[in-house]
């Protein structure tokens, strides 16, 4: 049975239910906790744990950022 999330706002639109862990983002620079890039929520709601280097990965995006503005 595959799973299906009633809040997507797209069929285009990856889902950490449906797609998995790989469909987190997050808002903004300022706020790096983990959503949801189809149904806006966090894995508290959604039961799926963001990627074990989620910490490496936004760290990783903030500097390459830093680094643009320096330029």
């Amino acid at each position: 049975m595959m799973n299906r999330c009633d809040r997507k706002r797209s069929d285009m639109t990856p889902c950490v239910i449906t797609d998995g862990a790989d469909a987190y983002s997050f808002e903004s620079d300022r706020d790096t906790h983990p959503i949801c890039v189809g149904c806006g929520r966090s894995p508290q709601v959604t039961g799926v744990a963001p990627p074990a280097d989620w910490a490496e990965q936004v760290a990783d995006y903030l500097k390459a950022v830093q680094m643009r503005h320096r330029r």
